[in-house]
C-alpha cells in the first residue's frame, strides 16, 4: 500500500520497517529483566528490616516502592545506556552498531559508551521512582476493590459472603 513521503506517495516497506527490531530487543529485554529483578530485589530486602527499626519508612510501602524505584533505574540504565549511545551513533554516521562499538572503544575507551549516563539519571531516576510507587500503589488498590466486589470479576461480593 501507499504512504506519504517527502516527494510524494511511495510504497511501505515493511523489512525497513521493521529492519531494526532484533536491536531493539536486544536492548529492551536485558534492560527491563534488570529493572524488575533489581525492584523486586531491593523491595524484598526493605521488606524484612531489623527489628529495632520501627521507623514509617519500614512501615509504608511508598518510601519502599520509591527506593526500589529508583535503584532499579540506576541498575537498568547501566545496562541499556551502552546500546542506546551505540544506537544513536550508528544512526547519526550510518553504520552498524557493532562497527561503532569497535571504533568508539578504539578512539575513546570503553567509559565513552556511558556517555550521557549522568545526565540521563537525573531524568529516568525520579521518574522510574514515581511511576513504581504509582503502580505498586494502584496494584493494592485494584486488589483491595476486586477482593471487596466493587470491580468486576472480583470475588468477596454479598451472596459470596451469605454462603451462596
Amino acid at each position: 500500500f501507499l504512504v506519504p513521503g517527502a516527494a510524494g506517495f511511495k510504497e511501505f516497506n515493511f523489512r525497513a520497517a521493521y529492519a531494526g527490531i532484533a536491536p531493539v530487543l536486544l536492548l529492551s529485554l536485558p534492560a527491563g529483566a534488570s529493572y524488575f529483578g533489581t525492584t523486586e530485589l531491593i523491595e524484598m530486602a526493605l521488606a524484612s528490616p531489623a527489628p529495632y527499626m520501627t521507623d514509617w519508612f519500614f512501615v509504608t510501602s511508598i518510601p519502599h516502592s520509591l527506593v526500589a524505584g529508583a535503584g532499579a533505574s540506576v541498575i537498568s540504565w547501566a545496562v541499556r545506556t551502552p546500546a542506546e549511545v551505540l544506537k544513536s551513533r550508528a544512526q547519526a554516521f550510518g553504520t552498524s552498531p557493532w562497527q561503532e562499538a569497535k571504533r568508539l572503544i578504539q578512539m575513546q575507551g570503553a567509559t565513552s559508551l556511558y556517555r550521557g549516563y549522568g545526565a540521563t539519571l537525573a531524568r529516568a531516576v525520579p521518574f522510574d521512582a514515581t511511576r513504581q510507587s504509582l503502580f505498586e500503589e494502584l496494584s493494592l488498590l485494584i486488589g483491595d476493590a476486586t477482593s471487596r466486589g466493587v470491580v468486576a470479576g472480583g470475588g468477596g461480593g454479598p451472596a459470596e459472603d451469605a454462603g451462596g
